[in-house]
Order: structure tokens, then sequence, then C-alpha cells
């Protein structure tokens, strides 16, 4: 079981769309396609983010983050996943609104999410990343949306861990990173150091 919330759920899909043989080579230098977030120049950055807040209430564009998840795991389903691999994914996601409960997604109960949009939606916190609508691969390998017109977004929009009962189900076995703040070096530090 392999279970991520916030920015631990771009790791937990990664590792969760992997096979035993493939996971090592997951670590080997080069094995990630980070070219999405070299496509744009470094000149005018602060600009764009500048902009972006005032426009959309966000400094990081999330597109560029979805473009690097796909670009490494591709248009696998959490089902797909499973039958692949053997491990069970989970990804704890609110929908839009506020008013619901956060939903637990993984292969019984979203199997025709696609992996990659649902990770994107784990980091979408207030200020940071826009909402991401949820998307998903019918038997024929069409993509569409999962529920029309529903933003989603991490469980960490108010700061907080993923709310009971998630959080007894998630740390039972093992307890997982915390604090992982991987948009800290992208923020901080310019590309020709990373």
């Amino acid at each position: 079981m392999i279970c991520g919330s916030s920015a631990g759920a771009l790791v937990a899909a990664l590792v969760g769309c992997q096979t035993d043989e493939e996971l090592p080579d997951l670590f080997e230098p080069g094995a990630l396609d980070f070219s999405a977030f070299r496509k744009r120049p470094e000149k005018g950055r602060f600009r764009r983010r500048l902009q972006r807040f005032l426009k959309h209430g966000v400094i990081m564009d999330i597109k560029v983050v979805e473009q690097a998840m796909h670009d490494n795991i591709g248009d696998v389903t959490f089902l797909e996943a499973y039958q692949r691999t053997g491990r069970l994914l989970n990804i704890i996601l609110k929908p839009g609104g506020g008013v619901d409960s956060p939903q637990l997604l993984n292969y019984l109960n979203a199997p025709d999410v696609l992996i990659w949009t649902a990770a994107c939606a784990a980091i979408s916190l207030p200020g940071l990343y826009e909402r991401v609508e949820l998307l998903a691969k019918n038997t024929k390998g069409e993509i569409s949306k999962w529920s029309q017109g529903v933003t989603w977004a991490g469980t960490k929009e108010n700061g907080s861990d993923p709310p009971p009962p998630f959080s007894f189900f998630i740390f039972s076995f093992f307890q997982k990173e915390r604090g992982l703040r991987p948009f800290i070096v992208v923020c901080f530090f310019p590309a020709t150091s990373r």
C-alpha cells in the first residue's frame, strides 16, 4: 500500500506506477523527465508569477507540474497501475466548494481516474497552485473529465494532515515522510543549479 497527500502524492504516484523490476531504475540519474520545468526562460519569472497571482490567485503554474507528471507516468489509471504492479495506491483529495468531505481515491473507488491528475490535484493549495479537474479513461481509451465542473485539491488546504479516519488508515503500517516540499527548489534556486 502506498499513500500520498500533498507533495507526497507526486512521489507515491511515481512509485505506484512502477513494477518491482522498474523501481530501481526510477532512482537512476536521468530516469525522470523534468523537461517541462525547463521550457520557460529564467528571465521574467518573477513577472510571470506576479501576473499569475493577480489574475488567478496563485503563484505557480499547475500546467507545468501536470506536464511533468504526464511525461513520467502517462495516462495510467488507478486500476491499471494496480493490475500492473499489485500496489494499492491511495491519494486523498478534497472536492471543490469546501463542503464535501475528503475522498480516498484508489483502484476500488476511482478505478478510471488518471493517476497524474490526482497527484497534481493533491498539491493544489490556495495561493500556490490552482485546483485541478480530474480526468478519467474509459474502456475505449478515451480521456474525459471524471466529475464535470468539480475541481479538486489536496487535503492540506487548511494546513493539517489527512483528516480522520484517513490518518489512522494511512499511518497504520508505515509513517510517511512529513513536510515534503519539492516546490521550494523551483522557487528559490535557479535552474542552472538543479
